[in-house]
């Protein structure tokens, strides 16, 4: 595929995900009364599969730890306070960002767990810099 095609590809699937995330996001708030601490209370809480948080072929992928010592790899990062990205009128904070930057554009699942797409500085900063 050329390179549009799979960004375009890469996206489609990002955004899947996190709408997937955001149902359960939305689920565990709804019962809890609040947003989960971190994405092992999610995985467990919401019986998530082990692939939900990863995409496909991600080598900056990071891995949590569940309390039965199980690894689980994310290629997202999570912001339980949500985070400013530059947003616009309307606009609520991230929760999750995509760990790896990219020039044509980085997902995030907003606090009212709609995805978008981050743009120009906001896509290639290093997740380190989100929350500071």
């Amino acid at each position: 595929m050329a390179g549009g095609a799979t960004d375009r590809l890469a996206d489609i699937i990002c955004r899947n995900k996190l709408r997937s995330i955001g149902v359960a996001m939305s689920a565990f708030e709804q019962r809890e009364g609040r947003l989960p601490m971190n994405l092992a209370e999610l995985f467990v809480a919401e019986k998530l599969p082990g692939d939900a948080f990863l995409m496909p072929m991600d080598e900056l992928a990071e891995t949590f730890e569940l309390a039965s010592g199980a690894q689980v790899k994310t290629s997202f990062r999570y912001f339980p306070d949500s985070v400013d990205v530059g947003r616009g009128p309307g606009d609520a904070g991230a929760l999750l960002i995509e760990i790896a930057p990219s020039p044509s554009g980085r997902c995030c699942l907003q606090g009212d767990c709609k995805t978008r797409n981050l743009y120009g500085e906001e896509s290639r900063r290093d997740i380190e810099e989100f929350g500071r």
